[in-house]
């Protein structure tokens, strides 16, 4: 039996690339909804506390106020997270088409496509 491994190592890396990418801007956004959603929670016990509520009705409300407040904040930081990275994105394109930055030189890689491809009709051989 082949290895799949080298059969799918365009497949792999592009994927690999995209989780990659995928990955550094949902971080941030799980970070800052984990810290609101802790700080929600620290909210809560210190209301309860300080009130002294013992209602289950009382509780409902202050607990639906305090989401009520996590939803915006976290909407308007997935908002800015956006449109910063399009930003910097965009900053990086510039810089490198008017020559301010310099990329990582072009290496040459060999055309495994035509490899990849070879292997898939061997397959059906």
């Amino acid at each position: 039996m082949k290895n799949r491994s080298t059969e799918h190592s365009l497949t792999s890396r592009y994927q690999l690339t995209e989780i990659i990418k995928t990955s550094r801007y949902v971080l941030p956004l799980c970070l800052v909804l984990c810290l609101l959603l802790f700080i929600q929670i620290i909210v809560l016990y210190v209301s309860v506390e300080t009130f002294n509520i013992t209602d289950l009705k009382a509780f409902s409300v202050i607990k639906e106020v305090s989401s009520l407040l996590v939803a915006p904040i976290y909407a308007i930081f997935f908002g800015f997270m956006f449109y910063l990275r399009h930003r910097l994105q965009h900053c990086r394109h510039l810089q490198t088409c008017f020559g301010l930055r310099r990329g990582v030189p072009v290496q040459e890689i060999p055309n495994q496509t035509d490899t990849y491809f070879q292997i898939y009709a061997n397959e059906w051989k």
